[in-house]
């Protein structure tokens, strides 16, 4: 289970965010993914053996991203075979 997620600053100015986000269970992997208002993947980071707790993206570099709202998604693939996603809107002011 995903119990928290978000991105900060929101809105982001100068290119620099973080995500933070809390699992129930250890997962394998962890994806970060950024799409524009077209569904276009713009930007994409992924974190492996992630322990349950709270956990967080570093030094998101969204530099090249004009100033738009953007979907995040946060795809978790749990130890156990499971797969769940969690959304979050951002705003990038250049």
């Amino acid at each position: 289970e995903i119990r928290d997620f978000f991105v900060y600053p929101n809105p982001v100015r100068g290119g620099n965010a973080k995500a933070r986000f809390e699992i129930g269970n250890a997962a394998k992997t962890v994806t970060l993914e950024i799409y524009d208002i077209t569904g276009y993947c713009v930007y994409q980071q992924k974190m492996s053996g992630v322990e349950a707790g709270r956990n967080q993206f570093e030094n998101l570099d969204l530099k090249a991203l004009g100033s738009d709202v953007y979907t995040v998604r946060l795809q978790v693939k749990f130890s156990d075979g499971k797969t769940k996603q969690k959304l979050y809107r951002i705003g990038v002011v250049k």
